[in-house]
């Protein structure tokens, strides 16, 4: 298991460490607006997931994806402890913001 120093609040650590989270987050969403989704490929995991449940019920990819991760975070949280979370959880929900918001203005922008 690993160990996770603790990181004072708005240091430099601190800081660097959630800027490379946000940046790998939209990243993340931008890829699976751009390039995914549109082409109608699965990815495996959550995101993946959600597309098909995109297609199949007309569900936004985000808020499907992050509706299916809380639980996974929730038992993570349990098995890991309480400082497996915050980073996570970060993680996967500023994800599903940006998958959302992209393909809003994604859409905006082609009509």
């Amino acid at each position: 298991m690993a160990v996770q120093l603790n990181e004072k609040f708005l240091s430099l650590k601190w800081f660097k460490s959630y800027s490379l989270i946000l940046t790998g987050a939209l990243f993340l969403a931008s890829s699976f607006v751009f390039f995914i989704t549109p082409y109608k490929f699965v990815p495996g995991g959550v995101f993946g997931i959600s597309i098909v449940i995109h297609y199949l019920l007309g569900f936004p990819v985000g808020l499907t994806g992050l509706i299916l991760n809380i639980p996974l975070a929730f038992i993570g949280i349990k098995i890991l402890g309480p400082r497996f979370g915050v980073k996570t959880v970060v993680g996967f929900t500023l994800t599903a913001f940006f998958i959302d918001v992209l393909h809003y203005y994604g859409e905006m922008l082609l009509w």
